[in-house]
C-alpha cells in the first residue's frame, strides 16, 4: 500500500551544488525509501543563476530521514514543513490556520529553541531578534520555555533571499519548521588533510571524497575496490561507512610509502586496520582477477588524467634505451611503462566494472572535462547504467565530473567483448586531449612586439 507522505524542508550546505540531488537519491536508494519533489524546484538547486540550498521534499518517515542524514555530506539539516510564504505576516497566518493545535499540545512541558538561518545574507544576533519578533503572535510562546542551551525541540526559520542580493532586497520564501535531524558534515573536519599522514598531489578532499563514497553507497559488508587507489582517500571515506576496503596501483612508492607514511598508515590512523585489505600492485590495464563470477560492491576511483599527474601502463617504448639487469635485482625489477590515454583508461575500467560488479554494484570515478563537454563524452558500456553525474569545476578551462553507474546486465563475453564505438561512447571526447585544452596558449604574432598598445 501506499504510504502516506509528509511534506519536509531539506536545507542544504552551500558547497557543491550539482552533488546535492544524486546524493540525496543514492541514500535514499541505500535505504530502501522513497523521496517526492518538484522538478523544477530540484533544478534550481544546481543553478548558477536562481540557486537555493531548499528543497521542499516529501518522506515517508522521519526513520528515513534520520537515516539519510545520519551520513549526508550535502545536507545541512532536514525539517518539517509547517509554513512557507514570501511575507513573515502571510507565514504566521499560514501556520495559525493549520498548525494551531499542533504548537499548543506538542510543547507542553517541553524546551524548545528557535534558531534562522538566511541564504544570501549576514544576520547578527540582534538582526536574529527582530526576525524571530516577527513570528510573536504564534501560539508557539504561549507554551513551554525557550532554552538556547539544552531544548526538546528545534524551530528553524530559513529565509531564502538569493545570491547576489543587496541588504534591502526583499526575502523570496520564508520556511518555518521543527528540526528533524543534521546532516554529518562534521566527519568532513575528522578527516582533515591537514592532520592525514601520507598525501600526495592528488590527494582527495575530503568532503568530495565521502560524497564519493556515498555515491558508491558504501556500507558495512560491503567489498570496495579502488584500481588508482594513490593515497587511499577513497579507502578512508568508504570504510568510515563501514566497507571492507582494498586498493591497487601501478606506483610502486604508493604500495610501500614513502618517508615512514603509506595507505596502511592512514588506515591505522583513523583506527580503520579492521576494514583493510590490502593494497596491491596492479597494471589496470592487465587486471589479474579471475573473473569466474563477479565478486566487488563498489569501484570508485579518481583515474589518472594527465593533468597532475599522467596515466601509465607496462609496456614497451619505440626506441628503448636497453639495459642489462643486475642479477641481484631482478627480482625487484619494476617493468618499462609507456603513456596511458584518458579515453583508454576509462575504457579499461568500464570493462573491468562490467565484469567484476555484482548487480546492482557501483563504479564511480571522476572523468574529466572542458566547457566544451557533450554527453558522447561519457563512456559507456552496455551492461552499465549511468545515474549520477555532478560537474567540479576547477578552472575557466577544465573541471571533472563525478560519474555514477549501476551494473543492469551481466556481462557476456561473446557479445561484449567487442563493442562498436557507439556502444563505448567517448566519441570526440574532450578529455581525449586534455592537457592541451588546459595549457593552451594563443600563439603570438613573431612580428609584433609583446609591448605593444592596442591603444594609440
Amino acid at each position: 500500500p501506499h504510504r502516506k507522505m509528509k511534506e519536509y524542508i531539506c536545507h542544504f550546505a552551500q558547497s557543491h551544488p550539482s552533488f546535492r540531488l544524486p546524493e540525496l537519491l543514492s541514500l535514499v536508494e541505500l535505504y530502501g525509501g522513497e523521496v517526492e519533489y518538484d522538478q523544477e524546484e530540484a533544478l534550481a538547486l544546481a543553478s548558477k543563476d536562481d540557486e537555493t540550498p531548499f528543497l521542499r521534499v516529501r518522506f515517508p518517515s522521519e526513520t528515513l530521514i534520520k537515516n539519510i542524514c545520519s551520513r549526508s555530506m550535502t545536507i545541512y539539516g532536514i525539517y518539517e514543513l509547517w509554513g512557507v510564504s514570501d511575507t513573515y505576516e502571510g507565514l504566521v497566518k499560514q501556520m495559525i490556520r493549520d498548525k494551531e493545535e499542533e504548537m499548543h499540545t506538542m510543547l507542553i512541558g517541553k524546551k524548545w529553541k528557535m534558531a534562522v538561518e538566511a541564504f544570501g545574507r549576514s544576520y547578527s544576533r540582534q538582526e536574529q531578534l527582530d526576525v524571530m519578533s516577527k513570528l510573536k503572535d504564534l501560539p508557539l510562546w504561549e507554551q513551554g520555555s525557550v532554552s538556547m542551551k539544552e531544548y526538546d525541540y528545534l524551530f528553524g526559520v530559513l529565509e531564502d533571499i538569493g545570491v547576489r542580493k543587496s541588504a534591502t532586497d526583499p526575502i523570496k520564501r520564508v520556511y518555518f519548521g521543527p528540526l528533524i535531524s543534521y546532516g554529518h558534515r562534521e566527519a568532513i573536519y575528522r578527516y582533515n588533510l591537514r592532520s592525514r599522514q601520507f598525501l600526495g598531489t592528488t590527494s582527495m578532499d575530503p568532503e568530495l571524497s565521502l560524497i564519493a563514497a556515498n555515491m558508491a553507497q558504501a556500507r558495512p559488508g560491503s567489498l570496495i575496490y579502488d584500481p588508482f587507489v594513490g593515497t587511499g582517500s577513497f579507502l578512508v571515506s568508504c570504510a568510515h561507512f563501514g566497507a571492507m576496503t582494498m586498493g591497487a596501483d601501478l606506483d610502486i612508492r604508493t604500495t610501500q610509502g614513502t618517508g615512514g607514511a603509506s595507505v596502511l598508515g592512514n588506515m591505522r590512523q583513523y583506527e580503520f586496520m579492521d576494514q583493510f585489505v590490502d593494497i596491491l600492485l596492479i597494471d589496470a590495464s592487465r587486471p589479474p582477477w579471475r573473473m569466474a563470477r563477479p565478486f566487488l560492491d563498489s569501484i570508485i576511483c579518481d583515474p589518472p588524467y594527465g593533468i597532475r599527474a599522467g596515466a601509465r601502463k607496462i609496456g614497451k617504448r619505440e626506441k628503448p634505451k636497453w639495459r642489462p639487469i643486475p642479477a641481484d635485482l631482478n627480482a625487484a625489477h619494476f617493468p618499462q611503462c609507456v603513456q596511458y590515454d584518458v579515453p583508454d583508461v576509462m575504457r579499461d575500467l568500464l570493462t573491468f566494472a562490467a565484469k567484476s560488479l555484482v548487480m546492482g554494484g557501483r563504479l564511480v570515478y571522476w572523468l574529466p572535462t572542458t566547457p566544451e563537454y557533450k554527453d558522447s563524452d561519457l563512456p559507456l558500456h552496455p551492461c552499465l547504467r549511468l545515474v549520477g553525474n555532478s560537474l567540479q569545476t576547477l578552472t575557466l578551462r577544465w573541471g571533472r565530473r563525478l560519474i555514477t553507474m549501476v551494473k543492469v546486465l551481466e556481462y557476456d563475453d561473446k557479445i561484449h567483448n567487442s563493442l562498436a564505438p557507439e556502444d563505448e561512447g567517448q566519441l570526440t571526447a574532450a578529455h581525449g586531449s586534455l592537457r592541451s585544452a588546459v595549457y593552451w596558449r594563443p600563439r603570438r604574432d613573431p612580428t609584433s612586439s609583446p609591448l605593444a598598445s592596442d591603444t594609440p
